[in-house]
């Protein structure tokens, strides 16, 4: 059992690591944003050398409350370990020895591991945190092309607010006011400046924020990729969600032409894990309600669209972790699906024994 000496440390320690000129930096989320903000004290300042020293003098007060113990908890994780975080790799081991080999020990464990992100999304969005943009998406959560918005800018590191609409019966004054046009979701309003139409949106993403590229750099791949993201969003979107709302005796058809569309985006993935390589693409952010929708079409329909055995490739890529990752609850999807059908054509649910399902 903690001692209350121990307790008492350890308080003192955590009070430690919350106050201080340049602490606040080093709170959640990692040494690496000290390492981003010296640089931009450098560029406005001056004073680059003099923020690292300081950062270096807090480490190495850190390094003392060590005192060779495995974790600042002992053998264990305790609440200093889980305060700190990691990423020391920009001091020297001559410097905290025993700092760096906690830290290493603590990104080590596989509950950390879990909960930690990766180290070039958090470069990059403390980059663009530091920057001061004013990033905000207007969207409907169960519209796939406010998701696909929301994830090119999380694949960027972008930090954002998200505006939820209900498009469907109360527009908000902002959406009219920013997309007068079209009056639908997406909208991204980038420092006070609207873009619709999510395409458009997705390519002034790529153009503004250069890492973690969308798409490929080869003239021809590009040519294509903006092919397929296009016929998703003009025509598979449509014909996957017909058979939701289609009369029983037009089902058939229709599920015929989800499933030519879906024909055509299993040869697109052309024997890859992702439409992009090996890192998602333009094509799987347009694509990203393929493996969301599919499985609510044919729960409402009661009729197999996308299988391992129809569609191996596709089917393999709706359940990769990556895509996964991107997915809705499927409940909340068909309670989106009866909303959206009630409100649009003004007739019952086609079938609401499925929202007794969990």
């Amino acid at each position: 059992m903690e001692s209350g000496f121990s307790k008492a440390y350890t308080s003192l320690s955590m009070k430690f690591l919350n106050v201080g000129d340049h602490l606040y930096w080093f709170l959640n989320v990692s040494f690496v944003f000290n390492v981003v903000h010296a640089s931009s004290v450098e560029s406005c300042f001056g004073h680059r050398d003099k923020a690292m020293e300081e950062v270096r003098m807090c480490l190495k007060t850190l390094e003392s409350v060590l005192k060779g113990k495995k974790f600042f908890g002992g053998d264990t994780i305790g609440l200093l370990d889980i305060q700190q975080d990691s990423g020391l790799d920009f001091l020297t081991a001559d410097e905290c020895p025993v700092l760096i080999k906690c830290c290493e020990e603590f990104v080590d464990c596989n509950v950390v591991k879990r909960h930690l992100p990766p180290t070039h999304k958090l470069i990059a969005f403390l980059k663009n945190w530091l920057s001061g943009e004013e990033v905000k998406v207007f969207g409907t959560w169960a519209i796939p092309f406010s998701r696909g918005v929301e994830l090119a800018l999380r694949l960027k590191g972008v930090p954002y607010e998200y505006i939820e609409e209900d498009i469907y019966k109360n527009k908000s004054p902002l959406l009219l006011k920013y997309n007068p046009v079209h009056k639908k979701v997406p909208v991204l309003l980038h420092n006070e400046k609207p873009i619709a139409e999510s395409l458009v949106i997705l390519e002034y993403i790529e153009e503004t924020w250069k890492n973690n590229p969308i798409l490929p750099q080869d003239s021809y791949e590009k040519a294509m990729t903006r092919f397929w993201a296009k016929f998703i969003g003009d025509k598979c979107w449509t014909a996957i969600r017909k058979p939701e709302w289609s009369p029983e005796s037009e089902r058939e058809k229709a599920m015929e032409e989800a499933c030519e569309c879906l024909k055509a985006l299993e040869s697109a993935l052309n024997g890859n894990k992702l439409y992009g390589g090996h890192t998602i693409g333009l094509v799987d952010i347009a694509a990203n309600f393929t493996g969301f929708w599919l499985s609510i079409v044919q729960e409402a329909t009661g009729r197999e669209l996308l299988s391992a055995h129809k569609f191996p490739l596709l089917f393999n890529w709706s359940h990769c972790g990556i895509v996964q990752e991107c997915l809705l609850p499927q409940r909340q999807g068909i309670i989106h699906l009866q909303s959206s059908c009630c409100s649009t054509l003004n007739k019952q649910p086609m079938c609401p024994s499925i929202l007794n399902k969990q």
